[in-house]
């Protein structure tokens, strides 16, 4: 009597025409992603900050952080790092930028998933001691602010990267806490939130991962208007922009980038901002011995540079929420079925009411 073989596991091996076909939908899906990340990001921004990640602290330090633009860092899951003006600006891009913008997103991937174990609005305890001198805190916040301070916001953020000391621990703290300060007072005004928790790490790692989410911060624009760094204030000029009628007034993305010696505190949830303002309230106590970086980044920069909450909602797909009670995102048109943020209150392409 025959008997029956067992059934194995084991799947076939794709036939070279089903692997050609494979490698071709790998391919189409590459270009598609591609074409996707360089449709997502504004046009211009700015920053400040600098450090020092010797054990004493003291001093400056100089990185990767701090070459002009945003256009050349990206990491996978931001779909920035494109040359796209939201305005019409100016920017172009080749497959070598765009190779490049992968292979950073990967290692950007791995080392935060794999080394960092980073949590985004987590409620996981924290194990080290804040006093250890030997580790150190790096935490993320992210904020985006409504049209009626947009203007005052990039204003304020363009004057103290002008005239901010970022040379020194004392002129990093003191701009760390005005930068707090001055969103802190504009809560009313905030639409968004977000933040990254990394457990405390030894300070090489608490290095590379700071480096990491300041470039990725810096990869959501393409046209870095002005920078300071350890002391040194770059400017250039704004690409021609054209406003569009669905982005409306505009918001405002501000993030801010610290690492310190004593754990910060952690964000568990955006909801309604409450944690996001204990976490500022906390940045803003933190002294110059205890501060080993800081990095503001903001975006737009220009004024006629316009983001709406649709578009802020593509560049940072997943790591900004809205803040409860907002009204953002995209609302589809109840007359001509046309989408448009929430935020305009009636559709640009009839004239509609947005719905209540």
């Amino acid at each position: 009597m025959p008997t029956s073989r067992p059934r194995t596991s084991a799947r076939p091996r794709p036939s070279p025409p089903r692997l050609a076909a494979l490698l071709v939908l790998a391919l189409v899906l590459g270009v598609v992603v591609g074409g996707v990340a360089t449709a997502v990001a504004q046009s211009t921004g700015g920053s400040y900050g600098g450090g020092s990640w010797s054990s004493g602290g003291g001093g400056s330090h100089s990185s990767s952080s701090s070459s002009s633009g945003g256009g050349g860092w990206s990491h996978s899951s931001s779909s920035g790092g494109s040359r796209h003006s939201s305005g019409g600006g100016g920017g172009g891009g080749d497959g070598g930028a765009m190779f490049g913008v992968l292979v950073v997103g990967v290692l950007f991937c791995a080392v935060v998933v794999l080394t960092t174990q980073s949590n985004r609005i987590t409620s996981g305890a924290r194990t080290y001691a804040a006093s250890d001198p030997a580790r150190a805190d790096v935490t993320v916040i992210e904020l985006a602010l409504d049209a009626r301070v947009r203007p005052f916001v990039q204003q304020a953020l363009t004057r103290m990267a002008q005239a901010g000391d970022t040379s020194t621990p004392g002129g990093l703290a003191a701009l760390l806490g005005e930068t707090a300060l001055l969103l802190r007072r504009l809560r009313d005004a905030w639409v968004y939130g977000g933040a990254y928790n990394h457990d405390m790490m030894s300070m090489e790692l608490a290095h590379q991962v700071f480096e990491r989410q300041v470039a990725d911060a810096r990869a959501t624009f393409s046209h870095e208007l002005i920078r300071n760094q350890a002391g040194t204030v770059t400017t250039a000029a704004a690409p021609a922009l054209v406003r569009r009628p669905d982005e409306g007034p505009g918001l405002v993305l501000v993030t801010l980038v610290v690492a310190s010696r004593d754990e910060l505190f952690t964000v568990r949830r955006v909801g309604n901002g409450d944690d996001l303002r204990l976490a500022l309230e906390s940045l803003s106590a933190v002294t110059a011995p205890r501060l080993i970086a800081m990095e503001v980044v903001w975006t737009p920069a220009d004024p006629d540079d316009r983001m709406s909450s649709v578009e802020l909602e593509a560049i940072r797909a997943g790591k900004v929420f809205p803040i409860a009670g907002a009204m953002v995102g995209k609302v589809v048109c109840m007359y001509c079925s046309g989408p448009f943020p929430a935020e305009l209150m009636s559709c640009p392409h009839c004239g509609g009411r947005a719905p209540t």
